[in-house]
């Protein structure tokens, strides 16, 4: 996977945690306009990262081709509903006992986040991201199986409910050694 496209992952699945920093640094703006140098840098810089995230991620999730992946044959398939709570709770809560109103805080958010974001971006831990939730993507424990019979566990992300479909043969792209993206191939469908 390319860098940015494995930082934009990152970055966005603490969608949750950015949307509180900039609630936060906008109250701060209205209760005290004469020194609010770094909640207007706080809030330029979580926008334009967001933004620029979004589509680096969008662009690399709507693929129509099939391209770099493996076609495999659903066994069976459970869909994954506590996955991104359980993300929020564990990673993304204790990171607003910050205040980000305040330059030394910022830091050291900054310091902590960048090793976590190195750590994460490193092993590829990226598989769980409420904003693939909110964008309709859904995750599956999937046992699957290739051409050969050999079967394999995979956490599937899919825009498609993959638990309707046991039997059908979808094609997936490893996103990391446990996380696979289920692409829908839209040639094919037309064919």
């Amino acid at each position: 996977m390319p860098l940015f496209f494995s930082f934009s992952l990152f970055f966005l699945s603490y969608l949750p945690l950015w949307a509180c920093i900039l609630i936060k640094d906008i109250l701060s703006i209205k209760k005290n306009s004469s020194c609010i140098t770094t909640e207007i840098i706080s809030i330029t810089l979580i926008s334009f990262c967001t933004v620029l995230s979004y589509i680096a991620v969008y662009k690399s999730l709507h693929r129509n081709t099939t391209e770099n992946s493996s076609p495999f044959t659903i066994v069976i398939a459970k869909e994954e509903k506590m996955l991104s709570a359980e993300y929020i709770c564990t990673f993304v809560l204790p990171l607003l006992v910050f205040d980000f109103t305040l330059w030394d805080q910022v830091v050291l958010f900054l310091i902590f986040f960048g090793v976590l974001g190195y750590l994460c971006i490193r092993h590829n831990y990226y598989s769980i991201n409420i904003a693939l939730e909110l964008a309709g993507y859904r995750f599956y424990h999937c046992c699957l199986m290739n051409n050969r019979s050999i079967t394999t566990d995979r956490l599937i992300i899919s825009k498609q409910r993959l638990n309707e479909i046991i039997g059908d043969e979808i094609y997936v792209l490893a996103l990391n050694n446990d996380c696979s993206l289920h692409i829908i191939n839209k040639h094919a469908k037309d064919n």
